[in-house]
Formats: structure tokens, C-alpha cells, sequence
């Protein structure tokens, strides 16, 4: 025998009654050490708290999506009332603005209205007869 084989043949210094890891089995079986179980059931619980994560946040990003897309229909439709409310009221501005022009053209702050055009006035706006009266009383 050689010098190589002694070390391979050689008996190991440990005691056969020592604490290991792969106390009660056979010498030729392929020992799983308990780290081993420890590690492979963190990395299943790792494995599933990552699919449930996983789905959290399909929901999230969903649920973010939407947000963004009827935030920016609120928003359409803020801009389009606005634009219609325009289009369509802005000639009936104009018609007022006209209508209020007639009434006060030629009449200055304390100016006293000759009678046909305070006649005028009173005839648009709905007065019981005693307060045109009262209002053709202040003008005299």
C-alpha cells in the first residue's frame, strides 16, 4: 500500500458516538441535512409570499390604470361642458349685453330717464303698479 491510500483507508479521528447531522443513517445513504429541509421550506414560503405579492400588485396596477383613464375622462368632460357652455350661452351674453345697453345708453349716474324710455323699462321688468309708480315718483 502506498502512502496515498493509508490517508484514503485511514480512520477518521472522530468519535463514532459524536453529535452530527446524519445521526441514524446508513453509511451509504445521501443524507438531506436539516438545514437543507430549513432552507427548501424558507424558500417555498419565500415562493409563495412572492406569488401572492405578485398578484397584489397585478391588482394595484390595475386599479392605478383606471384611476388614470377616468381621471382623464373628468377631465374631458370638465373641458367639454365648458366648451359647450360657451359656444351656446356666449350669443345669449351678447343679446343681454345688447338689451342692457339700450337701457342705459344715454343715461349717466343721477341722470333722470324722460318718461317714454322709463315707461319702456317698467313694461320688461315684472312691478305690481304701485311700485311704478313709486319708481315714477323718484324719477320726477
Amino acid at each position: 500500500m502506498t502512502e496515498e491510500e493509508k490517508k484514503i483507508e485511514a480512520p477518521s479521528t472522530e468519535p463514532e458516538n459524536a453529535a452530527s447531522p446524519f445521526i441514524g443513517l446508513k453509511k451509504n445513504e445521501d443524507p438531506v441535512p436539516s438545514e437543507e429541509v430549513k432552507l427548501r421550506d424558507l424558500l417555498e414560503k419565500n415562493l409563495k409570499w412572492s406569488q401572492i405579492i405578485y398578484e397584489q400588485n397585478r391588482r394595484i396596477s390595475r386599479r392605478l390604470l383606471w384611476s388614470s383613464i377616468f381621471s382623464w375622462f373628468k377631465w374631458i368632460i370638465f373641458i367639454g361642458a365648458l366648451v359647450w357652455g360657451t359656444w351656446y350661452v356666449w350669443p345669449m351674453a351678447r343679446n343681454l349685453m345688447a338689451q342692457y345697453e339700450a337701457l342705459t345708453s344715454g343715461v349717466s349716474s343721477g341722470q333722470k330717464l324722460d318718461q317714454p324710455t322709463l315707461d319702456k323699462i317698467l313694461k320688461m321688468i315684472p312691478l305690481t303698479d304701485t311700485e311704478k309708480e313709486q319708481i315714477k315718483a323718484m324719477n320726477k
